[in-house]
């Protein structure tokens, strides 16, 4: 660009944006900016010019029904006219912006070509005045006189070489037709280019949404092997929780019949006592053997109930079944040691009684 003005919008704003609007449908589509070139900036900071169809697709569009006025000055020194919808694929994906700029920013930010000349250099932001009063008239007649010699110069040498301005306008139709194919050649090869760009971002595009979606697939696949694995280990959980359970149940049963029937014992402990006074050493060594052998049987359940517990302390997450099945297991615990020592007592009774003998 040789300078500012050649910027859209650089001299009426945003009425120079939406007089694209061919149809008045509020929107700026892509193929009303064909032959638009905008000024692109890559994610490195490097700015080319494109044509805006390399850019905006048919299906993009610039919103007009969302310009938003704010007129606010910027960091930068510039003003903030007002901010408007980009579309892409008719999905809302960013933000415009329609500035005021300052010729200093500008310079700082643009490669122009004339930007060291000072002339139609301008901006509503800076009021400096780069044009200069021309003295039409003699320049006119300055150009005239160049002319004229210029002419007689060109002659001179068409001579010189045996040409005349016949010759010439030929040769430079000539070059012309040639130079116009040549450009229209290799207007043919750009679009073929675009073209084949444009296909292969669709297919880029198209690759990388079916990967995605393929991706998410798996996740989401991942997601309900995991909970319905997870399904099955509680279940598993519930059901061997349940049986303990209930052999829990069913041993407490058989605990407490023995209770009952330790208890019913240790009510007659005093009359077998007194009858054992009528037995022999070797009925009273009997009946201490069959004490010992049931001391023996209350110590390996009580082992048992030991063994359960330990297991089940080493568990991280302490659930309310856990925590009840410990308690059980404590208060077992406790009447095979209160059993334990009745049956101690009784059998020391017996002794003390052999030795009465």
């Amino acid at each position: 660009m040789s300078n500012e003005t050649e910027f859209l919008g650089a001299k009426n704003g945003w009425s120079e944006l939406t007089a694209l609007d061919l149809d008045n449908d509020k929107k700026v589509t892509g193929a009303e900016m064909k032959g638009l070139k905008v000024v692109a900036t890559s994610a490195d900071g490097t700015q080319t010019i494109q044509d805006a169809s390399e850019v905006f697709g048919e299906a993009d569009f610039i919103d007009l029904s969302s310009y938003n006025a704010t007129n606010e000055l910027m960091e930068n020194g510039n003003t903030l006219l007002g901010t408007f919808n980009v579309n892409i694929d008719g999905q809302e994906v960013g933000t415009g912006y329609n500035t005021l700029d300052k010729v200093d920013w500008l310079d700082a930010n643009y490669d122009f070509s004339d930007a060291d000349n000072g002339f139609n250099r301008f901006s509503y932001g800076n009021t400096e005045a780069y044009t200069m009063p021309i003295d039409y008239t003699s320049q006119y007649k300055e150009y005239l006189q160049t002319y004229s010699d210029l002419e007689e110069k060109l002659e001179e040498a068409w001579n010189s070489v045996r040409l005349n301005r016949e010759d010439m306008v030929v040769t430079n139709t000539t070059a012309t037709d040639e130079a116009s194919s040549a450009s229209q050649t290799a207007s043919t090869a750009n679009a073929k280019a675009r073209k084949a760009k444009t296909a292969t971002a669709s297919s880029a595009r198209a690759k990388a949404e079916t990967e995605a979606k393929a991706k998410a697939d798996t996740v989401k696949a991942e997601k309900k092997a995991d909970s319905k694995q997870q399904a099955k280990t509680e279940s598993k959980k519930a059901d061997a929780a349940k049986k303990e359970d209930k052999a829990d149940n069913k041993q407490q049963k058989v605990k407490a019949a023995e209770a009952a029937a330790a208890k019913k014992a240790n009510v007659k402990a005093t009359d077998i006592t007194t009858a054992m006074s009528d037995y022999t050493d070797e009925e009273i060594e009997a009946k201490i053997s069959q004490l010992e052998s049931k001391i023996e049987e209350l110590e390996q359940q009580r082992s048992d109930v030991e063994s359960k517990a330990q297991a089940l302390e080493k568990e991280e997450d302490k659930t309310p079944a856990i925590q009840a099945r410990l308690m059980q297991y404590s208060a077992l615990k406790s009447e095979y040691n209160e059993k334990i020592k009745e049956l101690q007592k009784e059998i020391l009774a017996l002794e003390a009684q052999s030795t009465q003998n």
